[in-house]
């Protein structure tokens, strides 16, 4: 190892060693959900601010659901004629 390196210096000998989320393998299953259940978990329990935007997300989210939900209520969506999707589709 060089003398002149610091402790805290990267060096082939000492490679990084933080978690790479990008390396870190997860599917669109239940263990994906569980992954992002359990990192939003971590944020709002860990960052006392986090949880007024979570709050407000979820509240933002409530509202977009129900608009949609009273838009497709009262204005529902036919099915598409072959012509249409052939349209759409080539």
């Amino acid at each position: 190892m060089n003398s002149s390196a610091s402790p805290h210096t990267v060096t082939q000998d000492h490679p990084y060693t933080e978690i790479n989320m990008s390396q870190i393998k997860v599917d669109g299953g239940f263990m994906g959900f569980l992954f992002a259940a359990s990192t939003a978990y971590i944020f709002v329990v860990g960052i006392p601010v986090v949880r007024w935007f979570f709050l407000g997300a979820l509240a933002v989210g409530f509202g977009i659901f129900l608009a949609l939900r009273l838009f497709h209520k009262y204005n529902p969506a036919r099915p598409f004629t072959s012509s249409q999707r052939d349209r759409l589709f080539t």
